[in-house]
């Protein structure tokens, strides 16, 4: 047999599904075999219709799915989860509420009645809320709400129209308390994405890539205008959406741009904060995150190894206090722009030899503790040392 110790030893054969086609440019700037059909790949990439494979998968074959993920992509199901592990766990010295907004799920009768009982008597444009679908991305859905007697009215009397809040509560929403005071990009509010990879299960390995985006709003920041999506929805979808001529490259930083602004323009942070002090603790949300919803995650057919790439939603406020707000499955691996160019083609490439490396080292044997293909992500959770 070959030697396994690295990726490039292993079978590289790979399936893309037709929808994949951000994931397929990269992948034919590597070391790829492409095969037609997915029993024929050892490699499988799938962005729709994943599910389908869970059971069918060869044994040893990859898919880059984890049966159970919903427990952190969908946004009522990771709430309850952080929620439960949070009062029963200290997870590293951080609990919920140094990372995690308030946050109810308005589909859950304790959730409801908890948020009803401390909707204030009267409204204030200074109490904000955020309402999402909880299983909606590209910011579809989402709205501010500050005049939360409208919202208590509807939850008591589903079927009544309020005039003002056009919102059908059948539907499984989450509502989190909005975070008032963001920093500020040249007056625009801003949002982090964060890249991370569950490569494995057994052992159970996470990573985070050094590199994400900084996204912007096109409109200044203000507490009003409440229904402008461009103020107040850090998404480049909805950016674009309600302004076309939105350029992606004054809506997007890298990491370098935002240190560079924290340090020199706001004078807020000391040069590498973003290495030094920021990404410990994302590392910590992260593996909160995990260790909250481990035991659904290990919920898996034993045929196949399943593992996942994500992105997460992080914003800061004037502190520099970073705010998880929720976790993206298929991580918008567009990069038709400047910033984007820098970051996706890498992290998706460096994923799939990690992955594929460490299966080859555990088919050997070998130790798990420093891998070759790591060069832009860095461990949050090595359960192999």
């Amino acid at each position: 047999m070959a030697d396994l110790g690295t990726s490039e030893n292993y079978l590289r054969t790979m399936y893309v599904n037709p929808s994949s086609n951000n994931a397929r440019a990269i992948f034919e700037q590597g070391n790829w075999q492409f095969e037609p059909h997915p029993a024929l790949a050892n490699f499988v990439w799938m962005r729709h219709k994943y599910q389908q494979m869970f059971h069918h998968l060869r044994q040893g074959q990859l898919l880059n799915h984890i049966p159970c993920e919903s427990a952190i992509c969908d946004k009522g199901h990771l709430t309850r989860h952080l929620q439960v592990f949070d009062s029963i766990s200290s997870e590293d010295h951080i609990s919920l509420s140094d990372f995690y907004p308030e946050t109810y799920c308005l589909y859950r009768k304790d959730h409801y009645q908890a948020f009803l009982k401390q909707v204030p008597t009267k409204d204030s444009p200074d109490n904000l809320w955020i309402l999402k679908p909880t299983n909606e991305s590209r910011g579809v859905g989402v709205r501010v709400i500050w005049e939360l007697n409208k919202l208590k009215e509807k939850l008591l009397y589903p079927q009544k129209n309020v005039t003002g809040l056009d919102v059908d509560l059948s539907s499984r929403y989450v509502i989190q308390r909005y975070i008032q005071n963001p920093l500020l990009l040249e007056g625009h509010k801003s949002e982090i994405r964060l890249y991370w990879l569950i490569a494995c299960l057994d052992p159970l390995l996470v990573l985070l890539y050094k590199e994400g985006t900084t996204r912007r709003n096109a409109s200044p920041f203000q507490l009003g205008e409440f229904d402008n999506p461009l103020v107040h929805i850090t998404n480049i979808y909805q950016q674009k959406k309600h302004h076309p001529d939105a350029d992606s490259l004054t809506l997007k930083w890298n990491f370098a741009q935002l240190q560079s602004y924290l340090t020199d323009e706001l004078q807020l942070a000391a040069p590498h904060y973003i290495q030094t002090r920021l990404k410990p603790q994302w590392k910590k949300m992260l593996s909160f995150v995990v260790s909250s919803t481990k035991k659904t995650l290990m919920r898996r057919p034993n045929n196949g190894h399943f593992w996942g790439l994500y992105g997460a939603d992080v914003i800061l406020d004037a502190q520099l206090r970073p705010w998880l707000t929720e976790v993206q499955i298929g991580p918008g691996l567009s990069h038709d722009d400047a910033v984007k160019k820098g970051v996706i083609p890498n992290v998706v490439s460096e994923a799939a030899e990690i992955v594929l490396e460490v299966q080859a080292r555990k088919r050997k044997g070998a130790s798990l503790r420093c891998l070759d293909a790591m060069d832009g992500f860095e461990w949050v959770i090595n359960e192999a040392v």
